[in-house]
């Protein structure tokens, strides 16, 4: 009776790792994407090792909680996604609504994630991955309580405000109601110095051209399989990040110095690097897929950056070459 009831608790978890199964197989369909996986993995543990180890204990330390939160945090709200999935569309809304079956699912999956983090950790720093643990609950407890994650209960689906909003942030328009606090400092801090206005305009300008590179799946989707070509799809989403960078760089040379401008193309750059990666990933595999290939690469290249900045510039142009070509066959003509 007990392992029957065992056998139940563990469906979810067993049809996820089914369907985990399946998409790592689609990504890594031939020797050479898991060769280039193997590489970029390897590349990524190397430039840990050479960022954290010869650190200070406290720097060590407080990266690798500050990390471990994040991944904590990120675990947390993708088991609450799923339980939404589960017990709103999914074939087991039966078992996703069950109490037991969605802790069994949730503590699992925090069980395997936080001892992968704690094990890269090790890699890193290895006094310093006996923290990893606690920063694994503190981000994962903080976006349970924060969000109504699958331990305590499920969540509202998105409003149609938010939809609007990312509808209007795709539109060319939104580039330049984006540029308007980026601009205000200029006119209004004038004299404050070249490095912090740098500084805080580079802050500004990168969450704002995150912001206008938002993608909707479905929409790259379309756009592939009715011939657009990869290029095309692209400079379409770049517009408002390029009417973006035309005002606050113009805007930055006439009311300051040129640092202010390097370093808002730099962010600007960056976004729209990280969003040609996304919509050559959404090209080729499923949106789950896609965005985990994506946080693969995104955190390969930001510890490539750390450790060795003279390459990074050779690894994202790589990533981007070998995405590229994976996606030009995708492209269906279907006039």
């Amino acid at each position: 009776m007990e392992d029957a009831t065992d056998r139940k608790k563990a469906r979810l978890l067993r049809h996820d790792r089914m369907i985990v199964a399946n998409e790592l197989r689609s990504a890594f369909s031939s020797w050479g994407d898991l060769l280039i996986a193997l590489a970029v993995l390897s590349i990524a543990l190397a430039a840990e090792r050479s960022a954290l180890s010869g650190r200070p204990f406290l720097f060590a330390a407080t990266a690798v909680v500050a990390l471990a939160a994040a991944a904590g945090a990120g675990a947390a709200l993708m088991i609450q996604r799923r339980m939404d999935f589960h017990s709103q569309d999914g074939v087991l809304a039966a078992d996703a609504l069950a109490e037991d079956a969605r802790r069994h699912y949730a503590l699992s999956i925090h069980a395997l994630v936080c001892a992968m983090v704690t094990i890269g950790a090790a890699i890193g720093h290895p006094p310093a991955a006996l923290l990893a643990p606690i920063g694994y609950l503190v981000g994962a407890g903080i976006c349970q309580v924060a969000c109504r994650t699958a331990l305590t209960g499920a969540s509202p689906r998105q409003p149609s405000s938010l939809r609007a909003v990312g509808r209007l942030l795709r539109r060319p328009i939104s580039g330049a109601l984006a540029a308007i606090p980026a601009l205000l400092p200029l006119l209004l801090l004038g004299s404050i110095g070249p490095g912090p206005m740098a500084a805080f305009l580079g802050l500004v300008s990168a969450v704002a051209a995150i912001l206008l590179t938002t993608l909707d799946y479905k929409v790259v989707r379309f756009m592939t399989e009715s011939g657009y070509s990869a290029g095309r799809i692209v400079g379409i989403h770049a517009r408002p990040l390029s009417i973006f960078l035309i005002l606050t760089v113009f805007a930055s040379l006439v009311l300051s110095e040129r640092l202010v401008a390097l370093v808002i193309s730099g962010a600007v750059l960056a976004a729209l690097v990280l969003m040609t990666t996304r919509i050559l990933a959404y090209r080729i595999h499923s949106k789950r897929t896609a965005d985990m290939l994506v946080s693969i690469c995104t955190g390969a290249v930001c510890l490539a950056g750390i450790a060795m900045p003279m390459l990074l510039p050779l690894i994202v142009a790589a990533i981007l070459w070998y995405l590229h070509r994976r996606s030009n066959p995708t492209t269906w003509l279907l006039a």
